[in-house]
């Protein structure tokens, strides 16, 4: 009789995941990871005479914070500044609100003299992504921090 309950219930069981896993696989979802690609553009100059700082190192990173402290930055991407001072950074990422910091670093020693480390906080609020596919691509999104003055390092 056991047996019998057994084999009873072993078809019902395997019926059930039969339907069940072939009416799952019906569905049009895609698999992935969203996307939204991340224009950033400014334009780096000396603080003392507003003349165009080559070279300097522009890096985007997200803030991690814990307890309201910053304990850490999750490093996006980075681009050097051109002979104008300007950059501009292109990268993909998860389409995602929040607070990002833009490090600048004088990392090509005294070619184009010495300048000190800058940290700018920046958002994306008020700004929405275009040009998606309305699937897992939510578009692009574009800042212009401006023009961000450095200082020169003092001997």
């Amino acid at each position: 009789m056991k047996i019998k309950v057994f084999s009873i219930y072993s078809k019902i069981l395997s019926a059930l995941l039969l339907f069940f896993g072939v009416t799952s696989c019906d569905s049009a979802d895609e698999y992935g990871t969203p996307s939204a690609t991340y224009k950033i553009k400014g334009s780096v100059v000396s603080i003392e005479d507003d003349t165009p700082v080559e070279g300097i190192k522009a890096k985007v990173c997200i803030p991690l914070y814990e307890n309201d402290e910053l304990k850490d930055v999750y490093y996006i991407d980075s681009i050097y500044t051109g002979n104008d001072g300007r950059f501009n950074l292109v990268f993909s990422d998860f389409p995602q609100p929040g607070k990002y910091l833009l490090k600048l670093e004088d990392v090509d020693g005294e070619k184009n003299g010495l300048y000190e480390e800058k940290t700018e906080s920046f958002d994306f609020e008020g700004l929405t992504f275009r040009g998606g596919d309305g699937k897992w691509y939510e578009g692009e999104i574009e800042k212009n921090l401006g023009t961000i003055k450095i200082t020169p390092v003092k001997d």
